[in-house]
């Protein structure tokens, strides 16, 4: 099956269209990586745009940390409104016919996979625990804290505990080491790159491609032709029309 894997949306709605029209176009299947909203403009055009292919069975959506926590916030649960998710949930208030988007994004999220595997691929937002190998799902897991463990990194990568003077999160990538020989991860989150996908190599051999780019963080969005390892990239205006191999990405290891 031909795939395209697209990177952190953000409510960047005119270029996730363009990036959805381009697989349509090459006869591909959709995997999203996650954070389909916050950030960007659009937000909930963006959801409106992709949620009835998410419930066709069309696309499949891999959860974002910003897409359960919208979720979480929609369901009553008390959530800091930061990082562009207050600005999220006054476009959906103001959204024609915003009661029935609120139900599809339930609906959608009910659709949503924590981490996916196709073959030699695993894509997860955030990073990788072995134990995605081995279960699917919270029903699978041997128990409520290895789900938690494992659900916490696809959502949130690996971070020490401590914040940035940003306030961003200190990240660590200990979790690149535990990847397989032959097998690639796929994440998006962290924004290694703005220009161009990062991917590095662990110790065991297994490699990670970080395919977000920045959108809705003043870079770009990345689609990724799985089969040839190819990407194009998106503004909010414009297609970038060059194609590009992502083995000319930039290797750390």
């Amino acid at each position: 099956m031909s795939l395209l894997v697209i990177s952190d949306i953000h409510g960047q709605r005119a270029a996730a269209e363009e990036a959805l029209r381009l697989g349509d176009a090459e006869g591909r299947r959709i995997i999203l990586l996650g954070d389909l909203v916050d950030r960007g403009p659009d937000s909930a055009g963006t959801l409106a745009m992709i949620l009835p292919r998410v419930l066709a069975g069309e696309i499949t959506w891999i959860r974002g940390n910003h897409d359960d926590k919208l979720g979480r916030a929609l369901q009553g649960h008390n959530v800091q409104t930061t990082h562009g998710l207050a600005e999220t949930l006054n476009e959906i208030a103001r959204f024609p016919k915003s009661s029935q988007l609120k139900r599809d994004i339930l609906l959608g999220l009910d659709r949503t996979h924590h981490w996916f595997r196709i073959g030699g691929y695993l894509f997860v937002h955030g990073a990788f625990v072995p134990d995605m190998l081995t279960w699917f799902d919270e029903q699978d897991a041997p128990s409520r804290k290895a789900w938690s463990h494992a659900r916490s990194h696809a959502l949130y990568g690996q971070t020490t505990g401590r914040k940035l003077p940003s306030g961003y999160p200190e990240r660590i990538y200990n979790w690149v080491d535990q990847v397989p020989e032959r097998l690639t991860v796929v994440v998006g989150h962290d924004v290694r790159d703005t220009g161009h996908p990062v991917t590095m190599t662990g110790n065991k051999g297994g490699r990670v491609i970080f395919l977000d780019t920045g959108a809705g963080k003043g870079g770009v969005l990345t689609a990724m032709r799985l089969d040839e390892e190819t990407i194009e990239q998106f503004t909010c205006e414009t297609r970038r029309t060059e194609s590009s191999p992502i083995a000319q990405s930039r290797e750390t290891v």
